[in-house]
């Protein structure tokens, strides 16, 4: 309210000495300037006098900051120093950027979220250390076989548990059995798994050596050349035939179907036998079939990098000084089946480890069943109501050595070994009793259970390669069990709410 007084008062007597000199249209722009003017005096005014509060304000505070508060301020500063910096970096201007105007018309995104490829160049894709188109679902490697399979098989509970047993065998002072007793049972138990385990890692190195000497048809400066899936990089366009698997995850761009179309399964995927629909871009389309318009395309796709979601996919192909938005029906990934569509072209997006199919599968490691977990669980119990045993005994030992033991120890050789008093003679020799009866109940706990259980798996999964009435008729396919340890796993019912 203070303000709009002042400002009235200023302009009614700018209006008073201009209304003597000047004539009615020049009273006006004069009126209207000296009221601007006014406007911006007090303005002015009351800012330095608010500043001039501040800094007084502030003046008093920090007379009362603390040490600690200090550098906590400092730092605060240096933190929002460097996110702008980084911003400043990841994000540059147009203007300002080294980069010329042509790279941010071909596409060109300097940011760490996002993948750039441009097709047909081999030398640009490959600064950026992209996945080659090689995979591995093996475990094991010759020298990785012997250390990593002994670990995995003593996290089971019974393994270790013999393990223990053995090491205390050794003790000639508490152990009444060779350790020949225990190390062969658990020798012939880790080496009956390891042989199964072998077994099982051969095949997938087999099946690997077959995926990945697969022949694709990459178009090389104008010609089709054969070139095994483990060979093809991102960036190469490739040819795909009817009833062809495809050999990495692919940007549609061309097709025999009109309209650009094709057909896909996706059974190896997501399970689903039904066809899937994919179109490529008509500007791309009518490159047909055509390998010398196709080996001189030169369009850069900028995407989103590499992950687990089958459904979801983003990017922007630019071609020709435009740009063409991508989306997940553009899109062709490797494990699919082209059906019902003679031929198609593709440019490899993802490849190899970066597929959304190896995303999906993830890193080989050793899987637990539920009977394995359960086996574990009554383990435990096992070697519970076994240390209860021995404790037991451990304490029956101790009274009776204390009573009566002390009389015997002329007819037996424990001079060396226990003291002379009979309380500590005692306790020395029920401790030992302890690991001896641990030792002579071993039996306790079964170590023929996980033999027997191993076995019965192995057998089993050939009694699903060939069972009949696990057999596609049409294909003539059978079931094929790719594991021998999770068969247990099979027909499960699972109810989702």
């Amino acid at each position: 309210m203070d303000y709009e007084l002042e400002v009235f008062e200023v302009y009614d007597d700018s209006e008073q000495t201009s209304s003597k000199k000047h004539s009615k249209h020049t009273r006006k722009k004069c009126k209207h300037k000296q009221k601007q003017k006014s406007t911006v005096l007090s303005i002015e005014s009351k800012e330095n006098d608010i500043s001039r509060s501040k800094t007084s304000v502030v003046g008093s505070d920090r007379r009362h900051l603390s040490l600690c508060e200090s550098i906590l301020s400092v730092f605060s500063k240096l933190v929002v120093w460097r996110d702008q910096r980084r911003y400043q970096t990841t994000v540059p201007d147009k203007l300002d950027s080294p980069h010329t105007s042509k790279d941010f018309r071909r596409g060109y995104i300097p940011c760490d979220n996002q993948r750039s490829i441009r097709a047909n160049d081999r030398a640009f894709n490959s600064q950026f250390k992209y996945a080659s188109n090689y995979i591995k679902t093996s475990k094991y490697s010759i020298l990785t076989f012997l250390p990593l399979n002994l670990f995995e098989q003593f996290q089971r509970l019974a393994n270790f548990y013999f393990l223990c047993l053995l090491v205390l065998q050794l003790i000639p002072a508490i152990s009444s059995l060779t350790p020949v007793t225990t190390a062969l049972p658990l020798i012939g138990v880790l080496g009956l798994t390891a042989v199964k385990d072998a077994y099982d890692d051969i095949q997938r190195h087999i099946s690997d050596s077959q995926v990945n000497n697969r022949k694709s048809r990459v178009v090389r400066k104008g010609r089709l050349v054969n070139e095994k899936w483990s060979a093809v990089q991102v960036g190469d366009i490739i040819r795909m035939d009817n009833n062809s698997f495809i050999a990495a995850d692919i940007l549609l761009l061309t097709s025999s179907e009109p309209n650009g179309l094709c057909y896909i399964e996706t059974s190896e995927l997501d399970g689903e036998t039904n066809l899937k629909c994919r179109q490529c871009l008509p500007e791309t389309a009518e490159m047909g079939q055509d390998d010398a318009l196709l080996s001189e395309f030169d369009g850069e796709i900028a995407c989103e990098l590499p992950n687990n979601l089958l459904n979801k996919f983003e990017g922007v192909l630019v071609w020709k000084g435009k740009r063409y938005a991508l989306d997940n029906d553009k899109i062709m990934l490797r494990g699919c089946v082209l059906r019902n569509t003679q031929w198609c072209y593709g440019v490899v997006i993802f490849a190899g480890k970066d597929t959304k199919l190896m995303q999906n599968s993830g890193k080989s490691k050793f899987k637990r069943t539920s009977i394995d977990r359960l086996l574990n669980f009554l383990i435990i119990g096992i070697v519970f109501f076994l240390l209860s045993m021995c404790l037991f005994c451990m304490v029956a030992c101790g009274i009776w050595e204390t009573l009566v033991g002390q009389y015997f120890q002329r007819y037996l050789p424990w001079d060396t070994l226990v003291p002379q008093e009979p309380m500590g003679g005692a306790t020395i020799i029920a401790l030992l009793v302890f690991f001896s009866y641990a030792i002579v109940l071993n039996t306790v706990v079964p170590i023929s259970l996980y033999v027997s259980v191993e076995v019965i798996r192995f057998v089993q999964s050939f009694l699903i390669n060939w069972d009949d009435a696990m057999c596609d008729h049409v294909s003539g396919a059978h079931a094929k069990a790719r594991t021998t340890t999770l068969n247990e796993e099979l027909g499960e019912s699972l109810g989702f709410s």
